[in-house]
């Protein structure tokens, strides 16, 4: 066997026989992908990255590890003298060392997959190590063991070598000024790129800006404080005392303000705020931005009339005279049988309301509401408070009652199921539940989400408004008093944001025990349905007095319809609304109440719109929630589904060939009653005119 001379040689020739071996059989390796590199912008040097390759003077780098360990113990063994002690106190070997025999000491003990262990694995082992006067797998061979497991951390050490030995070599200076020129008289340091400085330039200023100020006032409303409301110098000079260069010379930062660095002729002109104002100079095009002048071509509205008819106080009457005759168009040769009941009629008027809370008639004739011979027809308009109690026996209010019927997401944050999710929504329920608008029996399976979570019920005004219509027609067999209609409508949360569907106003009970002119205000044992035949005493759903002086029957008072499914007007002082009523007798208002969804007589649950062919055109809302339908302007079945048709996937009920509503400017069916509006603002605005 070959010999070397020191030590170090030895660890040198063993490290490139090792590198053979590896070279030879390891798969695919690639020393380029271990070697070290210089981060040109951090100075860190790292495994990765495009910097520059980092080369040391020697094979190999000693990292005091196990690899270390093995590899000195190995070299120990080879020397061919005695270890003694030199002048500086080391132990060196007194001759030449003998290299290692890679061909017959150094084999493969593992190539990897192991089929007992299914683990990848390359494993070197070293044998005959006579030099060492013993085997390497002996157990003395030091704790390492007689092989080498070659792995990442190996490959690495063997791609980027400097040397094992930590002592300083002693140069003798005289020999080397006859080799060695010293006078160097420039140095050229490596030239980066200009994008490598940009680089640093920012990565200077995220390490040096320093901490943003607390502030705590917002100044624009934007949800961002942008100052401080009071002491702003002092404010301004306690954030620079804990921030800026000038007052932290060990960590401080950029001066902030130009008047911090006055005094320190080392940060003028070079604190945040000297470099915004430069910066702006270069940014002008994005602040100054030239906004196009818009000029508004659109008419001014002039008024047609000088004036208009000033109603100081809601109930006041306006009288209709025709000086020539009795009738004023409404009324025909037979008073008992008016004409506007066979031809209907259309109430227009511009109202503007100058309170929240007062509500009465806009426009009666007749009274629809008495009990001897009622007749006629009014257009009024009521308001509720949302402090106000929904009923005379319930203690919970309007707000109440909508916070507790609104979707839950409203009131819980988190997923259902979520333990957070459970505690909120079950707090909100039991305080539901103290109000009375669940009974104690009621279970969080019972919450009834009715309104979307982003309702604006009594959000812009503590009152809510609305107008309807009620009709009275003429006595038959079936009314005996004549039906009652009003104007209101189904909805759903998705268009009118609640859901609600529209109700009987006409419906005929036959009891025998009540004739027409019996009203009662509770029911009693011998009745125990109150009945009208067919008629409510006061107005669907409401009373606009004192229920017990209209005879008002709190069996067909439904209040909670009367938040969604009535005519909402906004609460504006400073606006007109035009008011359009109209009653059309020729509307089949008792069919269109068949239009509903059947109901499994299993489970009692409510079916899907696509079992009973009721579907509105959007394919999911039933015809009695679609407010549309109620208007007059969706036909039932009027649009037949095709292949292909994308509403199929809206309704995973719905098939080819099976019907849902379509819209028409008058069907025939929905309410009779009904009224609509619109502000003068928007009028104004759809005819062209600037409001």
């Amino acid at each position: 066997m070959a010999t070397v001379n020191t030590k170090n040689e030895w660890k040198e020739d063993f490290i490139d026989k090792l590198i053979d071996i590896i070279f030879e059989d390891y798969p695919d390796f690639n020393p380029s992908i271990y070697q070290k590199k210089l981060n040109s912008n951090t100075g860190q040097i790292e495994q990765s990255g495009d910097g520059n390759l980092v080369l040391y003077q020697e094979d190999y780098q000693q990292y005091s590890t196990l690899f270390d360990t093995q590899i000195e113990t190995l070299s120990s063994c080879f020397c061919d003298g005695t270890f003694i002690q030199n002048d500086e106190n080391q132990t060196i070997c007194d001759s030449t060392y003998t290299t290692i025999d890679a061909e017959n000491q150094i084999e493969w003990q593992q190539e990897g997959l192991d089929t007992d262990t299914g683990i990848d694995a390359w494993i070197l082992q070293f044998t005959n190590i006579l030099n060492c006067g013993m085997s390497v797998g002996d157990e003395n061979f030091v704790d390492a063991g007689s092989s080498i497991t070659i792995d990442d951390n190996v490959l690495t050490f063997l791609s980027q070598f400097i040397p094992f030995d930590l002592t300083t070599p002693s140069i003798d200076s005289e020999k080397a000024k006859e080799i060695l020129d010293s006078s160097i008289f420039e140095l050229i340091p490596r030239q980066i790129t200009r994008q490598e400085r940009i680089n640093k330039i920012f990565s200077e200023i995220d390490d040096l800006i320093g901490n943003q100020p607390e502030f705590n006032f917002d100044v624009d409303s934007d949800g961002i404080n942008d100052t401080w409301n009071t002491n702003l110098e002092t404010n301004q000079d306690n954030h620079a005392e804990s921030n800026d260069i000038i007052f932290n010379s060990g960590d401080g930062n950029i001066v902030r303000l130009d008047r911090t660095a006055e005094d320190n002729s080392s940060n003028q002109g070079q604190t945040i705020e000297s470099l915004r104002n430069r910066l702006n100079t270069f940014l002008t095009d994005i602040d100054k931005k030239v906004d196009p002048e818009m000029v508004d071509e659109r008419p001014e509205y002039e008024e047609k009339a000088p004036g208009y008819i000033k109603i100081r106080n809601l109930n006041q009457s306006v009288i209709i005279r025709n000086q020539e005759g009795g009738d004023i168009g409404l009324i025909g040769d037979d008073e008992n049988s008016p004409k506007w009941l066979d031809t209907g009629f259309t109430v227009t008027m511009w109202v503007k309301f100058l309170t929240k809370k007062q509500g009465g008639t806009l426009f009666n004739f007749g009274n629809p509401y008495r009990k001897n011979n009622p007749k006629g027809f009014a257009l009024e308009t009521f308001s509720l408070h949302a402090d106000g109690q929904v009923k005379e026996n319930t203690p919970y209010t309007w707000k109440e009652y909508i916070d507790c019927k609104t979707e839950i997401s409203a009131f819980v944050s988190g997923d259902p199921g979520d333990d957070d999710f459970n505690e909120e929504f079950l707090e909100h329920f039991n305080y539901c539940k103290d109000l009375q608008v669940y009974a104690d029996t009621d279970t969080p399976d019972d919450y009834d989400e009715v309104f979307k979570a982003d309702h604006d019920y009594f959000e812009k005004s503590d009152y809510e408004r609305f107008i309807r219509l009620v009709v009275r027609e003429a006595p038959s067999d079936e009314y005996p008093r004549g039906a009652i209609r009003d104007s209101h409508f189904g909805t759903t949360k998705g268009k009118e944001g609640s859901v609600a569907k529209r109700n009987k106003t006409a419906d005929p009970y036959v009891t025998e025990n009540l004739t027409n002119e019996d009203d009662p205000v509770t029911r009693t044992e011998t009745n125990s349905l109150p009945n009208f035949n067919g008629t409510i005493p006061t107005a669907p759903f409401w009373t606009l007095g004192n229920a017990e002086n209209e005879n008002y029957d709190r069996g067909h008072y439904l209040f909670q319809k009367i938040l969604q499914t009535y005519t909402r007007v906004p609460i504006d002082f400073n606006e007109w609304f035009f008011i359009v009523a109209n009653y059309n007798p020729n509307i089949d208002e008792d069919t269109s109440l068949t239009y509903r969804n059947p109901v499994d007589e299993t489970t009692g649950e409510t079916l899907s719109c696509a079992d009973a062919g009721n579907c509105g055109p959007n394919a999911l809302t039933s015809l009695q929630y679609y407010s549309d339908f109620w208007r007059g302007n969706v036909n039932r079945g009027g649009y037949v589904l095709q292949e292909g048709d994308p509403i199929l996937d809206i309704n995973e009920l719905l098939q080819v060939g099976d019907s849902i509503g379509s819209f028409t400017h008058y069907s025939g069916y929905g309410s009779r009653c009904k009224v609509e509006f619109i502000s003068k603002s928007d009028l104004l605005r759809a005819r062209g005119y600037k409001t």
